[in-house]
């Protein structure tokens, strides 16, 4: 029920929110980043969930970093845009582009698409966040590839870890816990939290492979999750 109830809340602001992508294309980009934060807090707050932020203060400002998290439900993107205390980049897959207003703002966004089923996409996917990165914009990407719906996490797709190591930025690992909640429908309080863990610099995974951070950043979110 609370899923159709956000469905229903959200269909009354999608003019509004539509508008404000189009109006907003020729401002610089934190200018675009603040008027879509302003849109996606009316949609976390509309959902009913109770959002906790912890470890903000371990986000470097004025720093590109790579944020890495996990992905438990469909609202994952929104409260990380509704907690992050600096204008990033979303990485997302090409299907979000035939998604109506979604797909408005992921252009207004700059928002990286690929087709995750093509490895030349995939590739240019790599290049072109470690490009943002080197510019000095903040990434965060799902290296999942898709959504959990539970709290059981996903295999790390190692690839998703390459632009930190082209870019040589920190990695700033992200954990959702219990946002999968809103996707399966249950009426019980949405209590979720999302942290953000200390950067690991690159100088402390220079000399690890991509399979080698993948399964460090894994770790330090499953640890998370399997705390009460």
């Amino acid at each position: 029920m609370r899923k159709v109830l956000l469905w229903i809340r959200m269909f009354f602001c999608l003019l509004p929110i539509w508008l404000s992508s189009l109006r907003s294309r020729r401002e610089e980009f934190p200018v675009r980043f603040q008027v879509m934060k302003h849109w996606v807090n009316v949609v976390v707050n509309s959902s009913g969930a109770i959002v906790k932020a912890t470890g903000t203060e371990n986000i470097p400002l004025g720093v590109p970093v790579y944020f890495v998290s996990n992905h438990q439900g469909s609202l994952d993107p929104f409260i990380f845009i509704n907690t992050v205390t600096t204008p990033c980049t979303l990485v997302s897959k090409k299907e979000n582009l035939r998604i109506p207003i979604i797909s408005s703002w992921m252009k207004t966004m700059e928002m990286i698409a690929f087709d995750r089923s093509d490895l030349r996409a995939s590739l240019q996917m790599v290049k072109d966040v470690a490009e943002v990165l080197k510019n000095g914009r903040p990434v965060i990407i799902y290296p999942e590839g898709t959504r959990s719906k539970s709290s059981v996490m996903g295999e790390f797709k190692p690839g998703a870890l390459k632009p930190a190591f082209l870019a040589k930025v920190p990695v700033v690992p992200v954990t959702m816990k219990n946002s999968y909640i809103i996707d399966v429908d249950d009426d019980d309080d949405s209590h979720i939290e999302i942290i953000y863990d200390k950067p690991i610099e690159y100088e402390e995974y220079k000399d690890m492979n991509t399979t080698e951070l993948a399964e460090k950043v894994q770790g330090i979110i499953q640890k998370h999750l399997d705390e009460k």
